[in-house]
């Protein structure tokens, strides 16, 4: 039996934005690719949305709903944070929209980490991200109370257990799993590529379809033999 081909990871797998930096001697390029839907080179897109989190937990207000309606001066905290590691061509508006769309993201993100750690503990279940900033969380814990807030909390937690599948891979586009699986010479890198994001111990669902892409692959060998 021949060895089999070593798993292949980008660049930036493994290693954080500031690493990349001190070791190249350069900020990490950012550039739109539309089959990925995000950063050409494979990695970039998880240190990113770290950076991005991380701005946002330590510096970025949550008096906004979104971060879309943030003051601008809380949006170019985030801004400012990403110069000395990342660069782009600021005309290129496709890149643009899709650090916004990230930025969003660890909005919502941390907003919902912030609601858990208060359902826990109450208003002493204070990250650290707040200290020297806790009117923040004061304003968050007053928010987190009101009627309005806790009914759009009850829907959106039904919404959540009514989504038949859920992502396990991270941040990482589905498209990279494929391309390694294509790289370790597997036959089937869409089915199987399916199985490594979607398929869980438990998760009667995903696992159905799984199986029943996979049937119909054999089934079709079987056609084309007779």
């Amino acid at each position: 039996m021949g060895l089999r081909p070593r798993k292949r990871g980008g660049f930036c797998s493994g290693k954080k934005a500031e690493d990349i930096v001190q070791q190249t001697g350069q900020k990490i390029k950012l550039e739109y690719c539309p089959r990925v839907k995000g950063p050409s080179v494979r990695g970039t897109n998880s240190l990113v949305a770290h950076d991005i989190g991380c701005a946002i937990r330590s510096l970025v207000g949550m008096r906004a709903s979104t971060f879309y309606d943030l003051d601008q001066t809380e949006k170019w905290k985030v801004w400012n944070a990403m110069p000395p590691k990342y660069e782009w061509d600021e005309n290129d508006e496709a890149i643009f929209n899709w650090i916004l769309m990230r930025a969003q993201e660890r909005y919502k993100d941390w907003k919902y980490q912030c609601h858990k750690a208060y359902l826990k503990e109450g208003s002493s279940g204070m990250p650290s991200d707040f200290i020297g900033r806790e009117d923040q969380w004061d304003f968050l814990c007053q928010h987190f109370q009101l009627d309005a807030f806790k009914r759009l909390s009850l829907a959106n937690k039904r919404n959540r257990g009514e989504k038949t599948m859920h992502h396990h891979t991270g941040s990482s586009p589905i498209i990279y799993t494929m391309e390694e699986l294509i790289i370790q010479g597997e036959q089937l890198p869409i089915i199987k590529g399916f199985e490594k994001t979607y398929v869980r111990a438990g998760d009667e669902d995903t696992t159905k379809k799984y199986n029943d892409m996979v049937d119909e692959v054999n089934k079709r060998n079987d056609a084309f033999k007779e």
